[in-house]
């Protein structure tokens, strides 16, 4: 047993060591002559019912980890912002045409954990490393999959590209999946830290709709999730 348990306490030590390292790559700044390119980065500030209980730092890169064109989007989630208990470090791959490829989530809450979800023609891969456990869960793929996450909205940083309709709505950490559709609602008049302003309106339908609203350049400014009273708002408005 002793064993056992000192395999498991090496295997999340490994794990820790790996996501700190992560933490600080994530937001590392670029080094002169590298391809990537830094288009955009903020903060989102993320309340329940009008009370702060957490915040996520962004950055969104030219290029993907593979060296593939592409986009990648990491960030770091804190719960509570200062001192936080849960952080999460989502780390989302996208295609050139700025569809999901592939999703990384490092959680520390007291323990360490990986999960990586890969999506492929036809195939959806979700890998989850826990102490001394490791699964690996497969999915059939639709044409359209979005990646979710109840505590990371950055994941939502690239607007939705091509024609609104169908599409499957993945929680890569509890693997649960669901059918919904998205549509572009145009530029509509929001609130926004207390003033009126006009934002691109892009809607998420499923079993908890989402509202995600973009500036005239495509940046995320805010994502709402009205049945959980959640937002996520960008602080402050690009």
């Amino acid at each position: 047993m002793d064993r056992v348990r000192q395999r498991a306490e090496g295997r999340t030590q490994r794990i820790f060591s790996a996501f700190c390292t992560l933490l600080s790559a994530v937001f590392a700044i670029p080094q002169p002559g590298l391809a990537q390119r830094v288009l955009d980065r903020g903060t989102l500030v993320i309340s329940r019912a009008g009370v702060v209980i957490g915040s996520e730092d962004f950055v969104i890169r030219t290029g993907r980890t593979s060296g593939d064109r592409g986009l990648t989007v990491a960030s770091r989630a804190s719960y509570p912002p200062s001192r936080p208990q849960v952080v999460l470090v989502p780390v989302l791959e996208l295609t050139a045409d700025s569809q999901p490829a592939a999703l990384q989530i490092d959680v520390q809450d007291g323990m360490a954990r990986r999960v990586v979800a890969e999506l492929a023609p036809r195939r959806i891969s979700i890998r989850t490393v826990h102490d001394s456990r490791e699964s690996v869960r497969q999915y059939p793929a639709p044409e359209r999959v979005l990646f979710l996450d109840d505590s990371a909205f950055a994941l939502h940083a690239i607007p939705p590209t091509g024609p609104g309709g169908p599409v499957l709505l993945l929680w890569v950490r509890s693997g649960v999946r669901e059918d919904g559709a998205w549509s572009d609602r145009g530029v509509e008049p929001t609130d926004f830290n207390g003033q009126t302003v006009s934002l691109r309106h892009v809607t998420l339908s499923g079993p908890f709709p989402r509202d995600l609203w973009y500036d005239d350049r495509g940046h995320l400014a805010k994502v709402e999730v009205p049945s959980l009273e959640l937002r996520a708002a960008r602080s402050p408005l690009p």
